[in-house]
């Protein structure tokens, strides 16, 4: 699990807006284990084919393909948390009447995606701040005020469901 900061664990909006990020690592990580079990299975079938009498790893590929089918199960049911809380933490970023929060808490939570490689970066506090145009010390403010205003939705909802 993730080291969290004193400041994080005492947040639960922050915590909450930041599962995005943890679930965005998680699918990245199953990718490239996936990635791995590939090149094993391929080095696998490679050598059998090249050795006399075809090798004997055809347990080693039946296992490598049954890591490849959960891998695979793994990575869809991650990226549908990741779509659905996605749109759930977007739906409640929108509901913000100020636009400096809204911009704000969808750079630094939802991402920005990189036009040369289509990948989904989160900008710190400090890139916020060039980008939008606003000092460093206003866009804290903006981003803690946010949050405040997020945590109270959030406790909206669940007394609620009580």
């Amino acid at each position: 699990m993730i080291a969290m900061s004193r400041a994080n664990r005492e947040n639960p909006a922050k915590r909450y807006l930041e599962r995005i990020k943890y679930f965005d690592v998680q699918i990245n990580n199953k990718i490239d284990e996936r990635e791995a079990v590939k090149s094993m299975v391929m080095r696998v079938t490679t050598s059998m084919s090249l050795a006399p009498g075809g090798g004997g790893g055809g347990d080693r590929i039946g296992s490598g393909v049954g890591k490849l089918i959960d891998l695979e199960r793994d990575i869809n049911r991650a990226i549908d948390r990741f779509v659905d809380l996605r749109r759930e933490v977007t739906k409640m970023i929108d509901r913000l009447d100020d636009p400096d929060e809204i911009a704000v808490l969808h750079k630094k939570y939802i991402g920005v995606k990189d036009d040369e490689d289509g990948v989904i970066h989160y900008l710190t506090l400090d890139e916020i701040a060039e980008e939008l145009h606003m000092s460093q010390r206003n866009v804290c403010y903006v981003h803690g005020r946010a949050l405040q205003k997020v945590a109270r939705m959030m406790e909206g909802m669940k007394s609620e469901t009580d």
